[in-house]
């Protein structure tokens, strides 16, 4: 089994784990480390550092979902994953991520392999989808 920490500024990690909460239920292999509005970087630091070590000794690897590139939290977070030879760091965080990326960390041991995976959920998760409207008036009107 996989570690998953996610991580973001402010209320992002809470955020995004209620909404998984909702749709797939609790997971206890996910911890949350908040970003906080004025928290000192040494504190925020040592939260992630904590629940890497523990989550490396517990799992056979380590998932971390940050929400944006070059933001402190995932900055820090890669930072702290050079001291640490299964924890891996991924930005961009989208709650399809989450869900399958907890899913699929129940069975996979294999960190690299989860993180390509989970990497190619997020980008088939973001789309553009367009609707078209049939302007026929007496299809309209007759609604479904």
């Amino acid at each position: 089994m996989i570690g998953i920490v996610v991580t973001g500024h402010g209320e992002f990690a809470d955020g995004i784990y209620k909404s998984f909460e909702m749709i797939a239920g609790h997971a206890d292999n996910v911890s949350i480390v908040r970003f906080e509005d004025g928290m000192d970087l040494n504190e925020f630091h040592h939260k992630l550092n904590e629940v890497f070590t523990k989550y490396s000794n517990q799992y056979k690897g380590v998932l971390v979902l940050t929400d944006l590139l070059g933001g402190t939290p995932f900055n820090t977070s890669m930072v702290i994953s050079q001291e640490f030879e299964r924890v891996r760091v991924l930005t961009g965080t989208n709650l399809s991520m989450m869900i399958e990326g907890q899913l699929l960390s129940k069975v996979e041991d294999n960190v690299d392999k989860l993180a390509n995976q989970i990497v190619e959920v997020g980008r088939l998760a973001v789309s553009f989808p367009e609707i078209i409207f049939d302007t026929d008036e007496e299809k309209v009107e007759e609604g479904i």
